[in-house]
């Protein structure tokens, strides 16, 4: 699936009612929650190493992953290969 039919297939399931800057933060506040999951599960959890790999500020990392809402999933140890992000 090109990364064009992706947003496209994400457009169609919106309320079309939605305003441009309504259907831009729901695109993009999903787009971060699966990017930090993502990364976090690559990184295993690991902030600073996360932060460095997509050259972002460790701080402004740290504020996404709060404002996500993303928590360590505490059955896995952080050095753990399976350590875990989830949503709250």
């Amino acid at each position: 699936m090109t990364r064009q039919s992706c947003v496209e297939s994400f457009l169609d399931e919106l309320e079309p009612h939605l305003s441009y800057r309504e259907t831009k933060i729901i695109l993009v506040t999903e787009f971060e929650r699966i990017y930090l999951t993502r990364l976090l599960a690559r990184t295993r959890g690991n902030i600073a190493v996360a932060a460095r790999s997509t050259r972002m500020d460790r701080k402004h990392l740290n504020e996404l992953v709060k404002k996500h809402g993303l928590k360590r999933d505490n059955s896995t140890r952080r050095d753990s290969p399976s350590a875990q992000y989830r949503s709250e």
